[in-house]
């Protein structure tokens, strides 16, 4: 298996593109893996984007531009039927965390973010598991610094 580099460039003004390039890894990643673990990945995404999801609708002033990216993760959410669709699929849920990190940041971070964090880490760990202590720090630091860019 090949291991994955997390790196991203400091201080872009559209973290979005980095988050979808570290979860179109791990969507590949996922996709190389036995069909026993697919189900319980999709639960993972779909955690994710649904927690960030409620997040936007909660605070409201996001809902119209975030409704076509939550579409597409609806449609192409099965990413293992959709290999060749793995690319807008991570721009959506991307697009979906920048945005819900603004919401997070306006409710003043309810009890569900520390789900959100949680299920964010999980989705970009590698399922490699010697891995994952080093990667899960690694892929912490670097979500902390997007989550600064998103606003």
């Amino acid at each position: 298996m090949v291991k994955r580099s997390l790196t991203v460039s400091p201080r872009s003004s559209n973290p979005v593109p980095q988050i979808a390039s570290l979860i179109d890894a791990a969507l590949q990643e996922h996709c190389a893996l036995s069909p026993e673990f697919h189900a319980d990945y999709q639960l993972e995404l779909s955690t994710l984007t649904g927690l960030g999801f409620t997040a936007i609708l909660a605070e409201g002033s996001r809902i119209r531009s975030c409704r076509p990216h939550f579409a597409t993760f609806l449609r192409y959410r099965d990413f293992t039927r959709h290999t060749d669709r793995l690319e807008q699929l991570s721009h959506a849920i991307a697009a979906i965390i920048c945005s819900s990190i603004y919401s997070f940041k306006k409710l003043g971070f309810p009890l569900y973010y520390d789900s959100f964090v949680t299920a964010l880490v999980n989705t970009l760990k590698s399922p490699d598991s010697a891995s994952n202590a080093e990667l899960t720090k690694g892929i912490k630091k670097i979500m902390q610094e997007l989550f600064e860019q998103c606003s």
